[in-house]
């Protein structure tokens, strides 16, 4: 084969592979994402938003806080948001009743949660006649109030619960009145 044989044959191939090859867009598909809070737990979107790797794949991730759930399952439903980091009661839930919401992925085996309460809560049993705050009435951390009273050897009666919200706003409720206690998640012992 002649050297510019060669050198048209290398060209061509060149040429098609250039053809073939997915060109790189500049435009970024934009993903508005709904998490809960500003916590550890969504730690891993907030390093690929902060690290760029959200970008690096053509994704322009726009993320909203929100103080409770509820409004996130409405925003999906709506289509103000397109994914959400959220409890997974909800949307079963919303399964029951007909809706069209869909889990895609999880990122936990189990709820990596711990209680936070007042100085005098010295163990579950302190818990009685006190008010526990949930982030929201209709998932998550609400399911394990029954666990708790139980493991303290309670009713589930003897612990008083109320939404307060998101992160900001139970740590708030929590300085302003006594008897309030914030069950921000369980620890694995339950």
């Amino acid at each position: 084969m002649s050297s510019s044989h060669c050198r048209k044959s290398l060209g061509l191939a060149v040429l098609a592979a250039m053809l073939v090859a997915p060109v790189a867009s500049s435009a970024e598909t934009p993903l508005r994402m709904a998490v809960v809070s500003r916590t550890v737990f969504y730690l891993p979107a907030w390093t690929a938003e902060k690290q760029g790797f959200f970008k690096a794949e053509g994704i322009d991730v726009q993320m909203k806080v929100y103080d409770t759930s509820e409004q996130i399952f409405e925003d999906l439903r709506t289509g103000a948001q397109h994914i959400a980091i959220a409890s997974t009661e909800s949307v079963i839930a919303d399964a029951y009743k007909g809706g069209r919401l869909k889990i895609i992925g999880g990122n936990a085996q189990r709820p990596p949660h711990f209680i936070i309460v007042q100085p005098e809560i010295k163990s579950f049993a302190d818990l009685k006649g006190k008010l526990m705050g949930v982030v929201s009435m209709h998932e998550g951390t609400t399911f394990f109030v029954p666990d708790i009273a139980k493991k303290a050897g309670l009713g589930t009666k003897d612990i008083r619960v109320e939404a307060v919200g998101g992160v900001a706003n139970p740590r708030a409720a929590v300085a302003r009145t006594q008897d309030r206690c914030r069950h921000a998640a369980l620890s694995a012992e339950l």
